[in-house]
């Protein structure tokens, strides 16, 4: 290699290696994610300056862990619609029809959004489905598989929201 070049200490690169990582970690390196609505339109979320927090349901059809799981973060998250906490569906990889229907059938009043091609999910985890994504101003956390009622509940009362335990759409263990 011919001219000039920069000289690092060992620790200097080290720091500048893990300032990436820590911006990773606190979901500032990337900003919004970007999604479809139901009905094609782009739309990118991220927490609010005000601090809200957003939830983010990553699932499929014909995942059979997330129809039940998607009955239970509705029943849990419905409380949560007026507190400040977004609780979103995001559908990887189906049609609007089909996710549609679904919600229909299942009586779903969920925010849904889609990732039509699994960019997302593949970003943030791409490890099977179901996948939950926590995400604050200061940290995006990924919980990969189903979660029981009672993460959820402890989850969105961490955020601030107390969902109704005894709501009649609520399912036990």
């Amino acid at each position: 290699m011919s001219g000039s070049r920069v000289s690092t200490t060992r620790s200097e690169r080290q720091r500048w290696l893990l300032v990436p990582l820590a911006l990773a970690l606190l979901g500032a390196a990337d900003g919004a994610l970007s999604f479809t609505t139901l009905t094609g339109e782009s739309v990118s979320l991220q927490p609010g300056a005000d601090k809200r927090a957003v939830i983010l349901h990553f699932w499929a059809t014909w995942c059979p862990t997330c129809v039940e799981e998607m009955d239970t973060l509705d029943a849990v998250a419905e409380p949560c619609r007026d507190s400040g906490v977004r609780v979103v569906a995001i559908n990887v990889g189906e049609d609007s029809d089909e996710i549609t229907e679904f919600a229909k059938k299942h009586r779903l009043d969920l925010a849904m959004l889609r990732d039509p091609r699994g960019k997302v999910w593949r970003k943030l985890s791409g490890q099977g489905l179901p996948i939950n994504v926590t995400w604050t101003v200061t940290e995006r956390r990924v919980h990969v598989g189903p979660q029981s009622q009672e993460w959820w509940q402890q989850t969105l009362a961490s955020l601030g929201c107390a969902p109704d335990e005894s709501s009649p759409r609520g399912h036990g263990e």
